[in-house]
């Protein structure tokens, strides 16, 4: 009886005309993985006002995973928003749920939207994808003007690509200057075939500060995940001592280093110490 109190209570306020209580309301919704205020939250993606329309779009990338399809479609139109922030929302939450019709959608944002962070969100949804499109897409983005949108279409690249795309990375690899597509370029090349980019980006964490440790560490946490077996076995010892050496520099490199070394575990099949 409790538990239907608070539903009830909680979908009161959801529906509530003041956004003072709405938007609260649709953060406790999200943390307590209320499935049931789907579809009131997706109701406010028509609000009026930008913060709830971005809130509940952001909400549904959690809520909606139970009927993709149905939010969806609710969050698509929202790739159009007059706000940039919604727009981001909603391109994550629709990478989250894999909903497929917003590939094209998506692909637009990333090679067009004027909103740097519209286009990473973008390149991050579409990584989401196994399509072809989703390649083609990150090809005709790789000369974005924002590094971070740069190092995210080359993840998608490096996730969706094969040893085809070595070469044109390479050459982007001998050019680029910036620290995070940099890395991110080290990491596609190990992770489709050159067996060299893995001690370069191993370097990149020698006097790293901590956010571009931080970026490195992303970086191999990604690649681990998705490298074949073989790859992780030959390379092990060379991450571990990697990793065993920036431990000592920072608490919370630490902990972010033990994540990479309890994937690389897993995929040894063992577990880390």
């Amino acid at each position: 009886m409790a538990g239907d109190a608070a539903s009830s209570d909680l979908l009161k306020r959801l529906r509530s005309t003041d956004t003072a209580i709405q938007a609260p309301a649709i953060v406790e919704a999200q943390k307590s993985r209320a499935y049931h205020a789907a579809p009131v939250i997706a109701d406010l993606l028509s609000s009026s006002d930008d913060a709830i329309r971005s809130s509940a779009a952001d909400c549904l990338g959690y809520l909606g995973i139970k009927a993709p399809s149905r939010y969806g479609e609710a969050l698509l139109p929202l790739l159009a928003d007059r706000e940039a922030f919604v727009r981001s929302c909603a391109a994550e939450s629709l990478g989250a749920l894999r909903y497929e019709p917003a590939i094209s959608g998506l692909g637009r944002l990333l090679m067009s939207d004027a909103d740097e962070l519209v286009r990473t969100c973008a390149a991050e949804a579409l990584a989401a994808f196994d399509d072809s499109r989703v390649l083609s897409f990150a090809q005709r983005a790789i000369d974005d003007p924002d590094p971070t949108v740069r190092a995210n279409v080359v993840r998608v690249i490096a996730l969706r690509g094969d040893g085809t795309a070595l070469p044109m990375l390479t050459e982007r690899l001998n050019k680029e200057a910036a620290f995070q597509p940099r890395a991110a370029l080290l990491g596609a090349v190990w992770l489709l075939g050159s067996r060299d980019a893995l001690p370069r980006l191993l370097e990149l964490l020698e006097g790293a500060d901590l956010m571009q440790s931080t970026i490195v560490l992303n970086v191999l946490l990604d690649v681990i995940s998705e490298a074949g077996r073989s790859s992780i076995v030959r390379d092990a010892a060379a991450v571990r001592d990697a990793l065993a050496r920036s431990k000592q520099r920072d608490e919370v490199v630490g902990r972010h280093a033990d994540s990479v070394l309890n994937e690389l575990a897993k995929r040894l099949g063992a577990t880390s110490n």
